[in-house]
């Protein structure tokens, strides 16, 4: 499948991307989100990003405890693939003539991943545990996560989101084998595909960069 995030080297992966390159791939989220046609979606995903500090947080927050991408700005590179992998997949169902939001995946694209950053924190330069981890798992704290973003962004932006549209975005936060909706199937799918990407590079090129051992605290240590 063709990826269109050609910036994805295996160097890049080797020694970790620069901070242009991340910058580069938070530039071209933003500009998917610009491109939402459904206007609660964009709405709720320009409210994260500008009021909600969103990409502040994915540039700023490793994704997993280990393994390729446990590095600040890890969780938005992942992001960023997973993005690359989306038009593909969505364009399969379209050809099928099936009901479907891109909107909806797109937002999901963005939001599902959330919970690893919400669920962890950076003390001194180096990655701590939060308690909430423990009681409400990734998947819950991204779920908070959405919930919340959406009652800021009504009551900020003075706006309502329809029931639907919020149950559909919160159903993008379970895990896999609870997620129901097509945009829903069609992010996880999204996200396997990057995982296959990231960790064939990672394991074909080894890499001293990553933070692990006495540097790295992951969500279980």
């Amino acid at each position: 499948m063709k990826i269109e995030l050609m910036e994805l080297r295996r160097k890049d992966m080797s020694d970790r991307p620069t901070q242009e390159l991340l910058n580069s791939y938070a530039n071209k989220i933003e500009a998917r989100i610009s491109e939402i046609q459904d206007d609660d979606y964009r709405q709720l995903c320009f409210y994260a990003i500008n009021a909600a500090d969103l990409l502040w947080g994915l540039l700023n927050s490793p994704f997993g405890e280990d393994g390729p991408l446990a590095y600040p700005g890890g969780l938005l590179e992942y992001t960023a693939v997973s993005f690359g992998h989306l038009d593909g997949l969505s364009a399969q169902y379209n050809n099928h003539e099936l009901q479907f939001s891109k909107s909806l995946a797109t937002a999901g694209c963005l939001l599902r991943n959330i919970g690893w950053h919400t669920t962890t924190l950076y003390v001194d330069g180096v990655l701590k545990k939060r308690d909430s981890y423990y009681t409400t798992g990734v998947w819950r704290s991204a779920f908070r996560y959405v919930d919340h973003l959406i009652l800021g962004c009504e009551s900020d932006l003075q706006i309502k989101i329809p029931e639907a549209k919020k149950q559909a975005l919160e159903n993008m936060c379970n895990n896999e084998a609870d997620i129901y909706t097509q945009e829903g199937v069609i992010v996880c799918a999204a996200n396997y595909l990057a995982d296959n990407l990231l960790n064939f590079k990672y394991n074909s090129h080894k890499t001293t960069q990553n933070w692990k051992g006495p540097h790295f605290v992951g969500h279980n240590g």
